[in-house]
């Protein structure tokens, strides 16, 4: 199905420039060491108990939140990220966390082939990527469409 006015090339141009913006406004180093979650932290952030937070900067966290899961954001944001980790010699977990969140945003053939193909190329040694995939479905299941899409590219190939 079509979107009026949409462009991948767009989607995945903003992907990168997030990415390399992301990698910017932190230290490469700190980075590439452990996985990251914005999402974790914002969540911490927004519920937080402080008398002098506002509702409408829970509100504003609130829609950060909504924008940022939005599949077609997340996954340019989280392949471009799982790319430029591999390049810069990343941490394998950081690396690897950044293709299962492309994987959990795989909204369509082929952003899951592009998620396997990282997953393929990060996964440790006589890893069992069927069973991953199975895993982190059962730990996000609102994701599950969109892994069993990543599944299936791990099959055909």
């Amino acid at each position: 199905m079509a979107i009026v006015g949409f462009s991948w090339r767009g989607v995945l141009l903003v992907g990168l420039l997030a990415a390399g913006a992301l990698m910017l406004a932190r230290p490469v180093a700190s980075a590439c060491q452990r996985p990251v979650s914005a999402f974790q932290k914002l969540v911490e952030l927004r519920d937080a108990p402080s008398p002098a937070r506002a509702a409408p900067t829970r509100g504003m966290i609130d829609a950060i939140l909504l924008v940022k899961e939005s599949d077609y954001l997340a996954f340019p944001l989280h392949a471009a990220a799982g790319a430029a980790f591999e390049k810069a010699g990343c941490a394998p977990d950081a690396v690897r966390d950044q293709w299962r969140k492309a994987a959990m945003h795989s909204f369509a053939p082929f952003a899951a082939e592009i998620s396997a193909d990282g997953l393929r190329r990060t996964a440790p040694p006589g890893a069992d990527l069927p069973r991953m995939i199975g895993a982190y479905a059962a730990e996000m299941p609102w994701f599950t469409d969109n892994l069993l899409r990543v599944s299936r590219a791990l099959d055909a190939s």
